[in-house]
């Protein structure tokens, strides 16, 4: 059985939170390229997972590519508070955030905080197309498997899920996009955010952690 029946006839939900809109059987079509599928079958496997606990946990680094080639290391960013946005082009949720990320990147850089966008599956052309057309300041980088991997064994993260309000410990991974994560001065995560927030929410925690 091919890798693309194979992750039709799994039962993947909620891999995506996108899921519950598009439908399961359009997952393969959505996500064409290898390293995502590979990923999201990881992130159904626990034993799979690498695994960090505790609270506080620090996020992984990555060197991951910007649109002109130059290399974009997280670690470089420490002493900065980070939000890192895992988006794809294709995710109206996604691309409906970028806008207030742009505000807030404009309002607080010179206080200290940097925005990384790492986009997935998405086709570099359309990248570009939505970063101009947004006209996007902050840093946006090509994802690949190894981040999505880093990220998807974190464990006892404060998190926010999904359609919630409320704060509770729970697995890292890209369950759904967008993920987005908010990274103190000193490197570790203060907060997961899994789906589409309000500018509110992202700032009252800059203002926190700044």
């Amino acid at each position: 059985m091919s890798r693309k029946n194979q992750l039709h006839d799994t039962d993947i939900s909620p891999i995506l939170f996108m899921s519950h809109i598009y439908g399961k059987e359009n997952l393969s079509s959505m996500f064409p390229h290898r390293f995502l599928h590979y990923s999201l079958l990881l992130l159904l496997m626990p034993g799979c997972r690498k695994e960090t606990t505790g609270r506080g946990v620090q996020a992984p680094d990555f060197a991951l590519s910007d649109l002109n080639g130059q290399a974009v290391r997280l670690s470089e960013l420490r002493g900065k508070v980070v939000i890192l946005n895992f988006w794809a082009s294709w995710c109206p949720p996604c691309r409906k955030e970028m806008p207030d990320f742009a505000a807030l990147y404009r309002g607080y850089r010179e206080k200290g905080l940097e925005i990384v966008g790492i986009t997935l599956s998405s086709p570099l052309e359309d990248t570009k197309t939505i970063v101009e057309g947004f006209n996007i300041p902050y840093m946006i980088v090509l994802g690949d498997e190894q981040v999505v991997n880093s990220y998807a064994g974190l464990k006892d993260l404060p998190t926010v899920e999904f359609g919630k309000s409320e704060v509770t410990l729970h697995l890292g991974g890209i369950d759904g996009i967008p993920t987005t994560f908010v990274i103190d001065r000193s490197g570790k995560i203060y907060r997961k955010y899994e789906g589409l927030r309000t500018r509110e929410i992202f700032e009252r925690d800059i203002k926190a952690l700044l």
